[in-house]
């Protein structure tokens, strides 16, 4: 990786911890509400995942 995508990430990093007056706790809350508010999404994608798994295993085996 090289040190603009290093500085770059960082500095984002610090942006995210600001939004959240640099509290941990705040920003896991965060998550935890946004993953119950997409939680019905995120499900939809992990079986759409498991069924392309599937698949590529059937195709594999022939």
């Amino acid at each position: 990786m090289n040190d603009e995508a290093i500085r770059e990430i960082r500095t984002i990093r610090h942006f995210i911890s600001e939004e959240f007056s640099h509290d941990p706790q705040k920003y896991i809350e965060y998550l935890k509400g946004q993953n119950a508010k997409y939680a019905e999404q995120t499900e939809r994608y992990r079986k759409l995942s498991e069924h392309k798994e599937e698949l590529v295993l059937d195709v594999e085996s022939e």
